[in-house]
């Protein structure tokens, strides 16, 4: 049951950063010396000044040349009030311009920005297990059996002693639900 309950939290988080992938935007409003051309986002370079409109998601990390908007940052910050940026003030990507034309800077693009970082420690996180958990999985793997060969043992040795079958089995059950209090279910 631990390790359904495991592999299903496993799958949900999977699911949470396929749905952050495909919030990050595939298009950029690139501006250039005759107004500005939309593009791929792979073709947004560090430095580069991008322009986003009211309703568009922030392609990627960067600072506000121009413009004053309010932005919505829940995806990131979980704050439920949208807010106020202005010129000189730093944006995330994949965050909503609610209002208003900005001009940015684009300082981080990618896999470097904050989302991508974001995701690739979940990814980390959901692919390796913790010094802790090792140590637990290796100890459980010994624990059971050895509990299991104990409670046989006591009972085995209580009988050949002279006790009944009884008493020799109902001190091995003790031992058994001592040891592990899962094994009254």
């Amino acid at each position: 049951v631990g390790k359904y309950i495991e592999l299903s939290a496993k799958h949900k988080a999977t699911e949470n950063i396929n749905r952050l992938y495909q919030m990050l935007p595939k298009k950029v409003r690139l501006k250039a010396f005759d107004g500005e051309r939309l593009v791929s986002i792979d073709k947004l370079s560090v430095g580069d000044t991008f322009i986003v409109k009211s309703g568009e998601k922030i392609p990627a990390d960067g600072e506000i040349l121009l413009g004053r908007a309010v932005v919505d940052e829940s995806l990131l910050t979980g704050e439920s009030k949208p807010i106020e940026k202005n010129v000189n003030d730093s944006v995330v990507a994949s965050s909503m311009n609610v209002n208003g034309i900005l001009e940015i800077r684009a300082s981080r693009i990618g896999k470097n920005t904050i989302l991508s970082n974001i995701i690739a420690m979940v990814e980390r996180a959901l692919s390796t297990k913790s010094p802790l958990e090792q140590t637990v999985d290796k100890l459980t793997h010994y624990f059971i059996p050895s509990i299991l060969l104990l409670s046989g043992l006591t009972g085995v040795i209580l009988f050949a002693n002279g006790y009944g079958i009884e008493t020799s089995l109902l001190l091995a059950i003790t031992v058994l639900v001592i040891a592990c209090p899962c094994a009254l279910g």
